[in-house]
């Protein structure tokens, strides 16, 4: 399993922060465009000194 290296204090969210959909195939994912607004995210991941950090995050949908 591949390795990810996380900015200190970089949240996981702004790691998969895109400015619109792959090029080719927007229309398709309009499937999920009702989706639309906020959710809170709650994640937990662990360091590579074994400790826990768990987060609480915003994930934003914007049309």
């Amino acid at each position: 399993m591949a390795e990810t290296a996380h900015t200190s204090g970089q949240s996981t969210i702004s790691l998969l922060a895109a400015d619109g959909p792959a090029e080719g195939v927007a229309d398709r994912l309009m499937l999920f465009g009702h989706f639309v607004g906020a959710w809170d995210v709650e994640s937990t991941s662990f360091q590579p000194d074994g400790t826990r950090l768990d987060q609480l995050d915003e994930c934003l949908r914007r049309t």
